[in-house]
């Protein structure tokens, strides 16, 4: 795969925020039940170290982000923590003597005052980039940091990212604005995928916007020409194009599968599959996104999980149960495609992640086709589905935070001075992966 980037310095500076992934695998949670994350607040307290901490909030306000981030502060101030919530369009920054601050009804918070930060808020909204950037001077630890969310909103980094990490993913063709296409560079691309379909890519679609589906080659010249066009009309993004997997002939679809990557007591990554949904494409259509017609399929985790939600929660009789889960009318997430999610979400670091993966007809590989660190509809899976999406998500940030201040006291104790990890020269040099 060939995909270029504008900027080669955000580049491996997003890379080195991504964890290492060792020959260990991590420790798996499917329930939202208490992981690493939330027993790390005990031993935190078993320490005299004290278990509240005071967090931020900084979110968009809109309708879906706003309730997101609503309903993980409720569950941190359920556990005990503090939490100030921050509308990142309306909140004001002012530097004083002491360093800057978050300017309040109620009068100036120091930034630094902060435990620990997360933001739930696209990078492309106005606000988004001032308070990370204000926070990581002020050395408070944020959970699923600005270049992440930056790297899971771009199709081009994130193919980057994918591959420095074997992520296995369509075969992509890409190119930032800034670059000239090569005819004949495109058309052996194209050649390659063989008679086609093709998937044609906006850099920065959503919702199934941007986002062509051609049967021709010349279709896909076109297409791809377009989008390309207008990226350096814009002055920014670029165009994609991929490699079209038929997972169904009748009703294409794929997988929508939510992850929460935190740390565990060592300071490692460690990742929940916390829920996942099939995505069926409208009759006569080839466009999974809901967004688009298409119907949201709950899967379950594993059988205890569907058992759990069908029988106890929802009235099922054993033997009905029993019946669809053997017919498939009752879908178990497969090992497969949970292991496709989960090294996706690993390669982007700690936070919440939609991860979109697609099965073939004829292959039994998953394919990610790209993530979403802002998937309007996560919290749907809580409300209509019934998955614990928001405290897992919750516990995972306060453990990371927790781990970040007893990492800081250590380094104290110590006679070091302790210095962002996210930023450290001395991590490994993961930008040499992608040369």
């Amino acid at each position: 795969m060939r995909v270029a980037h504008k900027n080669p310095a955000a580049l491996a500076k997003a890379i080195d925020n991504t964890p290492e992934i060792g020959a260990t695998v991590p420790e798996l949670n499917n329930h939202g039940a208490e992981t690493t994350a939330s027993r790390l607040l005990s031993l935190v307290a078993e320490k005299n170290a004290p278990a509240k901490l005071n967090l931020l909030i900084a979110y968009q306000n809109e309708k879906l982000k706003k309730r997101d981030a609503m309903a993980i502060a409720q569950h941190l101030e359920d556990s005990g923590h503090t939490v100030t919530m921050v509308d990142v369009n309306q909140m004001r920054l002012v530097r004083t003597e002491n360093g800057t601050c978050l300017r309040q009804e109620g009068g100036d918070i120091q930034l630094s005052s902060f435990d620990g930060a997360a933001l739930r808020c696209p990078t492309e909204v106005k606000g988004s980039k001032s308070i990370a950037d204000a926070m990581r001077d002020a050395g408070v630890p944020i959970y699923q940091d600005y270049p992440m969310l930056v790297a899971g909103g771009d199709k081009l980094l994130s193919h980057k990212i994918f591959e420095a990490h074997d992520v296995p993913t369509p075969k992509t063709y890409g190119l930032s604005f800034e670059e000239v296409p090569r005819s004949h560079d495109l058309e052996r691309f194209i050649d390659s995928l063989g008679n086609g379909p093709f998937v044609v890519k906006s850099n920065r679609g959503w919702s199934g916007e941007q986002v062509e589906i051609v049967d021709s080659r010349e279709d896909a010249l076109k297409a791809f020409q377009k989008f390309h066009a207008q990226a350096r009309k814009d002055k920014v993004g670029g165009a994609l194009i991929q490699e079209f997997i038929e997972s169904n002939p009748e009703r294409r679809r794929d997988y929508r599968i939510q992850t929460v990557v935190g740390v565990d007591s060592s300071g490692n990554p460690e990742v929940q599959v916390v829920a996942a949904a099939k995505r069926v494409a409208k009759e006569g259509m080839r466009i999974t996104n809901v967004s688009k017609g298409a119907d949201k399929i709950r899967v379950s985790l594993d059988e205890a999980e569907a058992r759990e939600f069908y029988v106890n929660k929802n009235g099922m009789t054993d033997e009905e149960f029993q019946k669809k889960l053997e017919n498939g009318e009752i879908e178990i997430l497969t090992p497969a495609l949970k292991a496709a999610a989960i090294k996706a979400a690993l390669a982007f670091g700690t936070g919440s992640m939609g991860v979109d993966v697609i099965v073939g007809e004829h292959s039994a590989e998953p394919k990610v086709i790209e993530v979403n660190p802002f998937a309007g509809g996560s919290g749907n899976f809580e409300q209509e589905h019934g998955f614990q999406i928001y405290k897992p998500w919750a516990n995972s940030f306060a453990g990371f935070v927790a781990h970040r201040k007893q990492e800081a006291a250590a380094n104290i104790s110590q006679g070091k001075a302790w210095e962002d990890r996210v930023e450290s020269p001395q991590e490994s040099d993961r930008s040499a992966r992608i040369a």
